[in-house]
C-alpha cells in the first residue's frame, strides 16, 4: 500500500490540514522514484507562488539527465532559486517573496533529502528517530538564506536507508514551536500514528511562528484495540462510520497532550474525523479541515478493566508469587538487552554514517559538474567525520574519513592553516581590529573602548601593558566628551594626509584622531546629527568614507583644516545603481570593496563598478564577518563554515583557508586583518586575537 500523505499548515492562530501525495512523475520518469516537495513561502502571493515553486522543482528534477538523484535535486532547487531571485529583483521590496523548500525522493527503500532555506526533516520510527536541517538557529547565529534572497542558495543533502517503517516530516522551522526544541524523545513511536498526534496538539497551538509541514506516514497493521473499536456500535446516533481509518500517532513523550480519560482509550472516535474516499487512481481526493472552525467531539469515557483473582488464599499467594518471579525475570532480561543495545548503538550509527559517506563519495566522483561534486563531497565529509568521532581507533574509519576529506579539500581548493598562536587576551570581548605596521588597535563597541598594543619585531606577540586602553567613553579630549564609539579606520599617509593616524567615530558627530607622535585630538564632522546612522568608516588619501545602510548612502568627505566638515559627495558615479542596505563591511585603498551580508563582494574604481568574479557559488560565505586587503588578495571571513575565503584583487578565487586543528576559532571570528608584509593573518575571536602564518600560494 502507498503511504498516506498529509499537508499541515499553521498561520495566525489557525491550523489546517489536507490530504496530499507525491508529485506524479512524467511518463517514463518513474524510475527516479517518488518526489515529495514541501514549500513554505513568505510574501504577498504565497499560495500561488507555493504551488508554482513545487511544480517547478518537480519539473526540473524529473527532466534532469543526471543519473544521481542528489545532483538532480540540487540543480532543481538552485534553478528555482535563481528564477525566484530574478523575479524579486524586478519587484518592489514589499512584493518580494522568499521560500523554504524541502524535498524527499523515495526509491527502492532509500530516501534522499534536499533542504534549502530554514527547513527541517524528521524521521520517526518505533525504536529511534532523527532530526536534521539547520532551521532557524537559536544561538545568535544568522539563519540560512531563504530561496530567492540571493542568486545562489545553499542546499543541504542527506541520505537514509528506510529499513523499517518510517514516518517522514518535511517542514519549515516553525514546527519546533509545536513539538519543542529538544525533541529527541519525540522521535520514537509508531510512525502510523503521527497524524493524530499532530492534530491533537495542533488544536490548541498558539505559537508565534507560522509553518507548513508535509507528513508522510507508512501503512502498518491495525492494532487489536483499533479493531475492537471498529466492531463497537456508533456512539452518536446518525453518525456514519468510515470504512477506512487514518494513521495513528506514536506515543511521543513530548507530543502526548491527552487527558487521563483520553489516555484510557487512544482509539479514534469516528465522529471526530471524516475520511475521504480513494479515487480510482489510488490517490486521496483533497479535503481541508480548519481546527479554528471546528469544535472537537469529546472522547468516550473508558472504564478500567478488572483482573479476576482466584478466590482461595492459597491460590492467591501462588498467583502473586508466579507474577513476581515472571516480573523479576523480565526485568533482568530488559536490563541485559538494553545493555547490549546501548553498547552496539554507537557502532551501528558509525557504520551507517560511513556507508552513506562512501555512497556520496562515489556519486561525487562520477560528477563532471564541480558544484555538484563539492556538494556531495561536503556531505560525505560531514558523515565520515561523525563516524570517526564515534570510532576514533578504527583503522578502516580513519582511512576512509581521511581519503574523503582529501577529496573534498582538493575539489574545493581548501588549505589547512598552521596551528595559530595567541597574540593577546583582551580585557573584554571586542568587535573590530586594525593592524598598522607595529601597532594593533582593537575596538570594544559594547563598552565604547579602544585598546592599543605594540607588536614585537616579528609580529608574533605584543608587548605587555598595565593599561592598554587608548580612549574610552567618558574621557575628555579638549572640549569634547567621548560617548559611543561606533567604528574606527586607519587613514594612511599620502599626498593629502601628512601622517598616518587612527580615526574613531563618536556617533554623536565628531572624530577622535590618534597620531602616535601627537596623541589624541578631535576633528569636526559635517552635519553631526546624521552620523548615528553610519555603520562603518574608512580612510584613503585624505578623504573619509562613510556607509549608512539605512539611508542607502556611501559618502566621501575631503579633508579640511578643521576635519571633515566641508562638502560631501556620493562615492558612486551618477549612473551607478548600488544597493548598500546590507553592507556589513568595506575597505578602500584606491579601489573600493563592499562586503554584503550575502557574502558577495563588489569592487569599484573611481565610483564605477569594476569586475569582481568572486568564489564559486557554493563557497560563498553564508554570513560573512571581516574583510581584509593586502597587495595581492582580498580575504573574507566565513564563520558559519569556519573558514576564510581568499581571492585575487580582481575577484578570482584562489583558495579556502581552514583551521583543521581548532575550527572553533574561525567559527567565532568577528574580524580579521593581514600584516603589512602579507605573511600573517590575524583573527579576532571574542576576547582573543590569534595569528596564523599564511601558507605560500601554490600558483
Amino acid at each position: 500500500m502507498p503511504p498516506h500523505v498529509f499537508e499541515f499548515s499553521y498561520a495566525q492562530g489557525r491550523w489546517s490540514d489536507r490530504l496530499s501525495g507525491p508529485i506524479d512523475p512524467p511518463r517514463g520518469k518513474s524510475r527516479k522514484g517518488l518526489l515529495y516537495v514541501m514549500v513554505d513561502v513568505e510574501g504577498k502571493e504565497s499560495a500561488s507562488t507555493m504551488n508554482r515553486l513545487r511544480q517547478d522543482v518537480a519539473r526540473h528534477f524529473y527532466h534532469d539527465r543526471s543519473g544521481s538523484l542528489t545532483s538532480a535535486l540540487v540543480r532543481a532547487i538552485q534553478t528555482v532559486n535563481r528564477d525566484l531571485f530574478d523575479d524579486n529583483e524586478r519587484s518592489l521590496r514589499s512584493e518580494r517573496e522568499f521560500a523554504t523548500v524541502c524535498c524527499a525522493v523515495v526509491r527502492d527503500g532509500e530516501a534522499y533529502f534536499a533542504l534549502a532555506g530554514q527547513g527541517l526533516a524528521y524521521l520517526i520510527r518505533t525504536d529511534r528517530g532523527e532530526r536534521f536541517g539547520r532551521g532557524t538557529p537559536r544561538d545568535g547565529r544568522r539563519p540560512p538564506a531563504l530561496v530567492g534572497q540571493s542568486d545562489d542558495v545553499e542546499v543541504e543533502l542527506h541520505h537514509r536507508i528506510l529499513d523499517a517503517p518510517t514516518a517522514v516530516i518535511l517542514t519549515s522551522t516553525g514546527l519546533i514551536d509545536l513539538v519543542g526544541e529538544h525533541s529527541d524523545d519525540a522521535l520514537r513511536g509508531r510512525p502510523d500514528r503521527v497524524v493524530e498526534g499532530l492534530r491533537s496538539i495542533g488544536r490548541g497551538h498558539r505559537g508565534a511562528r507560522a509553518f507548513r509541514a508535509l507528513v508522510i506516514v507508512p501503512e502498518m497493521e491495525e492494532r487489536e484495540e483499533a479493531r475492537a473499536v471498529d466492531e463497537s456500535p456508533p456512539s452518536v446516533a446518525g453518525t456514519t462510520r468510515s470504512a477506512a481509518r487514518l494513521p495513528r500517532l506514536p506515543a511521543f513523550a513530548i507530543w502526548n497532550h491527552s487527558t487521563p480519560d483520553e489516555a484510557a482509550d487512544d482509539s479514534i472516535d469516528d465522529s471526530e474525523l471524516e475520511v475521504p474516499e480513494q479515487s480510482s487512481t489510488g490517490r486521496f481526493s483533497p479535503i481541508e479541515v480548519e481546527w479554528g472552525d471546528v469544535e472537537p467531539t469529546p472522547r468516550r469515557a473508558a472504564y478500567p478493566r478488572l483482573v479476576v483473582l482466584p478466590r482461595r488464599p492459597s491460590q492467591v499467594a501462588v498467583a502473586f508469587a508466579v507474577v513476581a518471579i515472571l516480573f523479576l525475570v523480565g526485568y533482568l532480561g530488559v536490563l541485559i538487552v538494553a545493555s547490549i543495545v546501548q553498547g552496539g548503538a554507537p557502532f551501528t550509527s558509525a557504520m551507517s554514517n560511513l556507508s552513506q559517506a562512501q555512497q556520496l563519495e562515489g556519486d561525487a566522483m562520477g560528477q563532471s559538474d564541480p558544484l555538484v561534486r563539492r556538494h556531495l563531497l561536503d556531505q560525505a565529509n560531514q558523515l565520515a567525520s561523525q563516524a570517526l568521532s564515534a570510532r576514533p581507533d578504527d583503522a578502516f574509519t580513519i582511512t576512509t574519513a581521511a581519503r574523503i576529506r582529501r577529496e573534498y579539500q582538493a575539489a574545493s581548493g581548501i588549505v589547512d592553516l598552521p596551528v595559530p598562536s595567541t597574540i593577546v587576551t583582551l580585557p573584554t570581548r571586542s568587535d573590530q581590529m586594525i593592524v598598522s605596521g607595529s601597532d594593533l588597535y582593537v575596538l570594544d563597541r559594547a563598552d565604547s573602548r579602544i585598546y592599543k598594543y605594540l607588536f614585537s619585531t616579528d609580529g608574533t606577540s605584543v608587548s605587555s601593558s598595565p593599561n592598554p586602553v587608548l580612549v574610552q567613553s567618558g574621557d575628555r579630549i579638549g572640549p569634547s566628551a567621548v560617548g559611543k564609539i561606533s567604528s574606527m579606520a586607519w587613514m594612511p599617509e599620502g599626498p593629502k594626509w601628512t601622517a598616518g593616524s587612527l580615526l574613531a567615530l563618536d556617533s554623536s558627530g565628531f572624530l577622535i584622531q590618534y597620531e602616535p607622535t601627537n596623541g589624541l585630538t578631535v576633528l569636526e564632522l559635517r552635519d553631526p546629527g546624521s552620523w548615528s546612522a553610519v555603520s562603518a568608516i574608512s580612510g584613503f588619501d585624505g578623504s573619509l568614507y562613510a556607509v549608512s545602510p539605512s539611508q542607502q548612502t556611501l559618502a566621501t568627505y575631503p579633508s579640511q583644516n578643521s576635519g571633515f566638515d566641508g562638502p560631501v559627495y556620493s562615492y558612486f558615479a551618477p549612473d551607478a545603481q548600488v544597493d548598500v542596505s546590507d553592507v556589513v563591511d568595506f575597505a578602500v585603498d584606491g579601489d573600493l570593496y563592499l562586503l554584503h551580508a550575502t557574502g558577495q563582494v563588489q569592487r569599484f574604481t573611481q565610483g564605477k563598478p569594476a569586475g569582481f568574479a568572486g568564489p564559486p557559488s557554493d563557497l560563498l560565505p553564508a554570513h560573512p564577518s571581516g574583510l581584509a586587503l593586502d597587495a595581492d588578495s582580498v580575504f573574507v571571513g566565513d564563520p558559519a563554515h569556519a573558514r576564510i575565503i581568499q581571492m585575487s584583487r580582481s575577484g578570482a578565487y584562489q583558495r579556502t583557508l581552514s583551521a583543521a586543528t581548532d575550527p572553533t576559532i574561525l567559527s567565532q571570528m568577528t574580524d580579521l586583518a593581514v600584516s603589512d608584509a602579507g605573511n600573517s593573518l590575524y583573527v579576532l575571536d571574542g576576547d582573543k586575537i590569534y595569528r596564523y602564518p599564511l601558507p605560500e600560494s601554490q600558483s
